[in-house]
Parts: C-alpha cells; sequence; structure tokens
C-alpha cells in the first residue's frame, strides 16, 4: 500500500468513535470456536502450516483467544482504571521477533483491545501464522480491517520502516536489545516506545516491611492475579533478612499465597514448591 494510501486510511479511522473492545472479544471468541471445531483443518493443510500448527498448538492459540480468557486479561490489566476515562493512543507500530510463532498477532491483539490501528511489520522469518489468523479475524468481523495492517519490510529498509514510524503514535517493539535500539534512533521525537522482550520483576522486603502485613498482601494478590506472567508482576522477593528469619518469612508468605482472596479467580493452587523465591540480603538498597 502507497505511504499517502495508508494515511487517508488511517486518518479516516482515527476520526471514528474508539473501536469496540466487546467488538474485539466476540470476534476472538468466534475464531477459538472456529480453530478448536476443525474449521481451518483442510485450508491449514494447503498452506502447508500443519506442521507448525498442530492440534496442541491450535488448542493453545484458542484457550488465548477465548471471550472469556481475554475479558479476564482486560480485567487483570486494567485493574483499578475502571473509573477513568481511557482512550486509544492512536496509530500502534508493531517490530517483531521472529522466534516466537505468532507473536505478531498476539501485538496487533493487544492494540485492538486498546482501540488502536495496527501497522504490523512482519518478520523475515515469519511463518505465516500472524497473517493468517488476522485475516481470519477480519473475516469474522470485517470493522477490523480498518485498524489491521501487516507489511513484509526487510528490517534493513530504513527508508520504508521511516514512513510507518511517521504515522504511528506508538511502537510495540519485541526482541533483543539491538532491535530496539535501532527503532529508537528512527522514531521521530514524542513517539511512544512499548518495550517487550525478557524483563524479571521483583519485590524488595525491607526489615520494618516483613511485618507489614497490607504490604505483604498487596504482593500475594498481585501474583496471584496475574499468575506471575506479566512483565510487572512479581517474580522473586528479596528480602532483608538472614537465616532462621528468611525462612520464617517465606512460610508465612506461602500462607498469605494459600489464602488470597484473587484464589477465587481460579488461579491455580499454591504449593510450596510454587512459592514465590525470595533472596536474603543484608545490603539496605532499592531496585531500579
Amino acid at each position: 500500500m502507497h505511504s499517502i494510501d495508508l494515511e487517508k486510511k488511517t486518518a479516516a479511522a482515527l476520526e471514528k468513535p474508539p473501536l469496540s473492545r466487546t467488538v474485539v472479544m466476540r470476534a476472538c471468541g468466534r475464531l477459538a470456536g472456529l480453530l478448536t471445531g476443525g474449521a481451518y483443518d483442510g485450508e491449514i493443510r494447503a498452506r502447508g502450516l500443519e506442521k507448525l500448527l498442530t492440534r496442541e498448538r491450535i488448542c493453545q492459540a484458542a484457550s488465548f483467544l477465548r471471550e472469556d480468557t481475554l475479558e479476564r486479561r482486560v480485567k487483570t490489566e486494567l485493574l483499578g482504571l475502571q473509573n477513568r476515562f481511557l482512550m486509544p493512543l492512536g496509530v500502534l507500530m508493531h517490530v517483531t521477533a521472529g522466534n516466537m510463532t505468532g507473536i505478531g498477532a498476539y501485538s496487533v491483539l493487544e492494540g485492538l483491545l486498546a482501540g488502536n490501528i495496527n501497522l504490523l511489520k512482519l518478520s523475515s522469518e515469519d511463518d505465516g501464522l500472524s497473517v493468517f489468523l488476522l485475516q481470519e479475524l477480519i473475516r469474522i468481523e470485517p470493522v477490523l480491517a480498518d485498524y489491521i495492517y501487516t507489511f513484509r519490510i526487510p528490517s534493513g529498509d530504513w527508508a520504508r520502516l521511516l514512513k510507518l514510524l511517521t504515522l504511528s503514535d506508538g511502537v510495540c517493539t519485541w526482541g533483543g536489545d539491538e532491535a530496539i535500539r535501532g527503532i529508537r534512533s528512527l522514531a521521530p521525537a514524542g513517539t511512544k516506545l512499548i518495550e517487550w522482550g525478557h524483563r524479571i520483576s521483583f519485590a524488595y522486603v525491607t526489615e520494618a516491611g516483613r511485618s507489614n502485613g497490607e504490604a505483604l498482601q498487596a504482593i500475594t494478590d498481585h501474583m496471584v492475579r496475574t499468575s506471575q506472567l506479566l512483565c510487572s508482576s512479581c517474580q522473586g522477593i528479596y528480602v532483608e533478612a538472614e537465616g532462621r528469619e528468611a525462612v520464617d518469612f517465606s512460610r508465612r508468605f506461602l500462607r498469605l499465597l494459600e489464602h488470597s482472596p484473587m484464589r477465587s479467580m481460579g488461579i491455580k493452587k499454591w504449593d510450596s514448591g510454587d512459592a514465590a523465591p525470595s533472596g536474603s540480603t543484608r545490603r539496605n538498597w532499592s531496585p531500579p
């Protein structure tokens, strides 16, 4: 598509009311049902995707696309923002890594749930899964066509990348530091960069904080509510304690996990093997 045509299309979409999150989730739910029901088995074979889209992977994709799954994710990630007026960022470009199957569709779906127009730069190693899923999503709900655009642009074609970046209000980048640096150097001033990659988040409990029941409960509730899957989820805890104090803290924290009210959301049962790892230290410092 010519850059002028794309600019006109995105400008026209931006003038419309924000995309309904319910419309997106219902379309995804229908796609999930078609996937698990075998509706695409013939097309998958015709496209030569049967080795990539095994029954196990189809079930995994369908599980992620289910309407109730998406509703739970939205509720979890936007918890505390229900009383605020949320607006889309606008035009969101996605630069994905080639070593993660279907990551392009996943990234675009997150953009759709936030009401954004999405420009997906496919990786040179793209296996076709993202395009297949997005095409079917548009076929199920044609209104989404104005919010999804895919492009095959080599990473070294800076001129074409810059044209897309100029149209974008934000860029979701997936991959290593080098790829992220490259996009950051090209992105116009004021463009929001949303960086995804390998991230580990943790909590730091001071000596005084070990007895702060309210704060510890908030940590456990967040861990259980998110299943520790978000980049912002707490995957570990550093504790200002030594020896027996660290062991006692871990046991108390496990009990908080086991009795968290968030368990009612259907999160898995915790046991001693699942307890959040904690590190013992006497250094008085705070994480970045």
